[in-house]
């Protein structure tokens, strides 16, 4: 019978799970070298197997051990390949007749272990193979590593989650003997999560599992939601480019998904909405289908009828619907970003990896944080009875919004201390209300428990893991035995049980959100006048007034000048941007003092910003930020942009200004030769000309090279129907007619007119302009809107 001496080789060694790991082990032998046929049938089948043509390798190895029917390397890696055939019975038969051949050896009880480790409820038998496997080899690493996975446990779903302190302990021998272990590191992770939720060591083992083995897939998902739990998405995205350093460049895409779920939470928090959203659809795009589907579900984020509505539409309708729902919640018009939808993906995120480790995709808790998003208060505890109610540990980070309280787990308390105040009276005085006149969380036996209050609502929540499988959902109400002995605190139970008041909640307020702007509100108004462009586009100009008192002064510490930031968003009939424009304007000097707020003669400070755009109906979105005092104003309202590209007369929008002269120079208020005082409110003092500006475009030139038009304006208290001025008036309150006749010589004239409104009383009123052209009698309107007052002082 021939033995190797020493056989250095290549093997491959399965984990739990479907994960293959790569190792070069040393077997040592004490006999005589192994004949030349065994010799070439082992490395034939070994190249095989590395191969992963196990059948093959199979074949090869049956005639390695026909050559010898006692060679313990052949019934080895025979017994190997039938493992990774599944053909766990005939494996287990060839690894102990390699144990019975050769005592000593250690790979023999390793792969006895392996197969007990994989079959149901023989752990216990796999840790004592996997023992003797140690005593035999104490420095192999991959012994050490398997004896750690027999203390690894499994959820209800059979997913790994952690080890106990006896398993932690191999996996640090492991990594001792091997620092480029392919797999321990990563089961230190889940070891520190689960129990213990250690995530900083847990952060810190995926970190350097993903140095030594850049394609573990499990360790760069488990570092993306340890990142996202703890909230340092900055560090986990440093983290990610150093690895990215490390392994070069071609490692990238296999980081790009979990950096951009990263890049997009921390951009988010940082309220960058135009780089979060990049990430977000960069982090969507690289998911699966299923894991997509998720994001693009508006079932928890929409009303019970929107949903169902959208659901029966058939796909390409689906999508218009799905489309303008979101549409229609964006909070801030202004930007091309939709924030709401940005929210909505941020808390699909959140419960994707909160609470989806009882169920997939999330249980109870992720329904309800997708509509409401976080509660003002969330608490964990043990639920028992009234007697023997306990808080759980929290043992480590708190969980973002989660506050895990108590003394320890058998701690007992009264129900008056069943819930920890918080010492914020609105989210008491909520709590307060429900023990004292609505719902009692009476569970028997002791659960998991959850308390969630939403103040804005005046609601507190509560769900249990009634089962211990890491599933939470409403209590059931025959886990209060009060409901089955008492009519009356059966029916306050059954009134006020959280499923019922959240089907309440649901049907009255079926989404919640709320967007920070980032400050107060700024108050300003502003106005759109369109203008002929360069080759027949169209210009549009936006002109805000921002009353001085709201820059607050000097004397607040907040500097002696300031910016404006500014946003303009056109969006069409489906709410699609189609211009977006930024804009900064500054600097501004502050008032040295505060200012008084007045109704009349208060004082303005004006900008505006021009940019081409297509004819159309559109909304306008326009923000404004004063960067000193945060003050942030988002308004919205309907704009015509004209269409100036024809060769038929022509007129501009109306222009509306509190004064006009002549200037040739240069300046953001400066337009055809003219100083146009802005007046984006059309506020005018009683006694105050209105005065107009406008341009004519496509005006006929006769033989002698002049052009004459004729100019009507008619202004008509606003609601009143403008009568016809071919037939005579009948009433004393006619509309107030003005009427000019001029002429030029270019077929573009540049006008202005100041009209005097002192007899008007104080109301709004519209203005229509028709323009002639006296030369061929086409005729153009264009109309707007003003208010007088009151006098001017």
């Amino acid at each position: 019978m021939t033995r190797a001496a020493h056989l250095l080789i290549d093997i491959c060694l399965p984990v739990v799970g479907s994960a293959v790991l790569l190792f070069t082990g040393t077997i040592v032998m004490a006999q005589e070298p192994l004949s030349a046929s065994i010799d070439n049938y082992l490395e034939a089948g070994r190249a095989m197997y590395l191969s992963e043509r196990y059948s093959e390798a199979e074949i090869l190895f049956r005639q390695a051990v026909s050559e010898d029917d006692d060679s313990a390397v052949g019934r080895y890696w025979l017994g190997m390949s039938l493992y990774k055939q599944d053909m766990d019975d005939q494996a287990l038969k060839q690894f102990q007749r390699a144990t019975r051949i050769e005592s000593d050896w250690a790979q023999g009880y390793l792969g006895v272990g392996l197969v007990y480790l994989r079959k149901p409820n023989r752990k216990m038998d796999a840790r004592e193979m996997l023992r003797s496997a140690a005593k035999r080899a104490p420095d192999d690493a991959q012994i050490q590593y398997y004896l750690g996975m027999t203390f690894v446990s499994a959820n209800g779903q059979g997913r790994i989650i952690g080890a106990d302190m006896d398993g932690r302990d191999y996996f640090q021998k492991a990594v001792a003997l091997n620092a480029q272990h392919p797999d321990a590191y990563y089961q230190l992770g889940l070891s520190s999560e689960y129990p213990l939720r250690e995530y900083d060591r847990a952060l810190f083992f995926y970190f350097k599992q993903l140095t030594v083995a850049p394609a573990h897939g499990e360790a760069l998902t488990r570092l993306g939601h340890v990142t996202y739990i703890l909230g340092r998405h900055r560090e986990g995205l440093e983290m990610i480019d150093q690895l990215i350093a490390l392994h070069g460049s071609d490692a990238a895409d296999r980081f790009h998904t979990v950096r951009a779920q990263m890049a997009a939470s921390h951009l988010h928090s940082q309220q960058d909405y135009a780089g979060a959203d990049i990430q977000y659809r960069n982090y969507i795009g690289a998911i699966g289908a299923g894991e997509r589907a998720y994001y693009a579900d508006i079932q928890f984020a929409s009303p019970p009828e929107v949903y169902q509505r959208i659901l029966n539409a058939e796909r390409e309708e689906r999508e218009i619907l799905n489309r303008n729902y979101w549409a229609s919640r964006d909070p801030n018009p202004a930007t091309v970003v939709n924030e709401r939808l940005l929210e909505h993906y941020r808390r699909v995120m959140f419960s994707r990896i909160h609470f989806s480790a009882g169920k997939a995709p999330w249980d109870r808790r992720g329904e309800m944080y997708i509509r409401y998003g976080d509660a003002d208060d969330r608490q964990r505890f043990l639920g028992g009875s009234n007697e023997a109610d306990a808080f759980m540990s929290g043992g480590g980070v708190n969980l973002n919004s989660v506050r895990e309280l108590g003394a320890g787990p058998n701690v007992p308390v009264s129900e008056h201390d069943f819930i920890m105040p918080t010492g914020k009276a609105d989210v008491d005085a909520v709590r307060d209300l429900n023990r004292e006149f609505r719902y009692r969380l009476r569970a028997r036996g002791a659960h998991a428990t959850e308390s969630w209050v939403y103040v804005r609502h005046g609601l507190e929540f509560f769900f249990v893991d009634q089962r211990g499988n890491g599933e939470f959902d409403y209590p059931d109400i025959m886990m209060d035995p009060t409901a089955l002995v008492s009519l009356t605190g059966g029916a306050r139970q059954e009134r006020f049980h959280p499923e019922t008041v959240a089907e309440l909640l649901i049907a009255k307020t079926p989404e919640d959100y709320r967007h920070d702007f980032g400050g107060d509100l700024l108050q300003f108004v502003f106005d759109t006048v369109t203008f002929r462009g360069v080759g027949g586009k169209t210009d549009v100009e936006l002109t805000y007034s921002i009353p001085s008192w709201q820059f607050g002064s000097v004397q607040d510490g907040m500097g002696l000048r300031t910016w404006l930031q500014n946003s303009v968003t056109l969006r069409d009939d489906d709410l699609t941007p189609i211009i977006a424009h930024a804009e900064r304007f500054g600097p501004i000097e502050r008032p040295t003092r505060p200012q008084v707020r007045r109704n009349n003669n208060v004082a303005l400070h004006s900008v505006a910003v021009s940019f081409e755009a297509p004819p159309g109906i559109f909304e306008t979105g326009v923000e404004l930020q004063d960067e000193a005092t945060r003050l942030v104003g988002v308004f919205k309202k309907s704009t015509e942009v004209s269409d100036y590209s024809g060769d038929s007369l022509l007129v501009s929008d109306l222009k509306l200004s509190s004064f006009i002269e002549k200037d040739d120079g240069a300046g953001q208020f400066v337009r055809g030769g003219f100083q146009i005082a802005p007046n984006p409110g059309h506020l005018f003092q009683r006694n105050q000309p209105v005065y107009v500006y406008y341009e004519i475009y496509n005006l006929t030139v006769d033989e002698v090279g002049d052009t004459r038009f004729e100019t009507i304006y008619e202004i008509t208290p606003k609601g009143r129907i403008m009568r016809d001025r071919e037939q005579p008036s009948e009433i004393e309150d006619d509309p107030i007619l003005l009427m000019f006749e001029d002429g030029g010589s270019t077929p573009v004239e540049k006008r202005y007119a100041a009209l005097d409104t002192s007899d008007l009383p104080e109301g709004e009123y519209a203005m229509t302009m028709t323009m002639r052209d006296l030369a061929t009698g086409q005729t153009v309107s264009k109309a707007t809107s003003f208010v007088i007052i009151g006098n001017r002082e």
